[in-house]
């Protein structure tokens, strides 16, 4: 998988999630753009992007390989340009799918696609976080009363 594509936000997963997440995330995506089924005008090339990164996030090796590139790719981004910020985005904004360990907070994206934010994302005080669909970024704007 190309390094520029976030393998993770393409599947809707946390970078930590286990291997049952991610395979349910690919069960899912994979139903729901399959040729046959989807009526998207993208779903030749979105389920191509999904095949693409579950065969990379579940094979060790590849995973490694991919961790390493994308490192690479993200360092080199940030010495050349900055993101180009679409939206500042509230974190109340956000909306909530899932509790618990399943919990994810998303945001739509002009495209059609949306921003996956975890809550680990938000504790650690994330900042950027790109479409799952598009280059668009977000930043995300903490409220903090301390």
């Amino acid at each position: 998988m190309d390094a520029a594509v976030d393998a993770y936000a393409v599947l809707g997963i946390a970078r930590d999630a286990d291997a049952a997440t991610m395979r349910a995330a690919y069960l899912r995506l994979a139903r729901a753009y399959h040729p046959d089924k989807a009526a998207h005008a993208d779903t030749h090339e979105r389920i191509r992007l999904i095949n693409a990164a579950y065969e990379t996030l579940r094979d060790p090796a590849l995973h490694a390989a991919y961790e390493v590139r994308r490192a690479a790719y993200l360092a080199q981004m940030d010495q050349t340009r900055a993101p180009r910020i679409a939206d500042s985005v509230d974190v109340d904004a956000l909306d909530v799918e899932g509790e618990g360990d399943t919990m994810r907070l998303t945001y739509p994206c002009r495209c059609g696609q949306q921003y996956l934010v975890t809550p680990a994302e938000i504790a650690q005080g994330q900042a950027y976080f790109g479409c799952s669909g598009c280059s668009e970024v977000i930043r995300l704007v903490y409220d903090r009363e301390d």
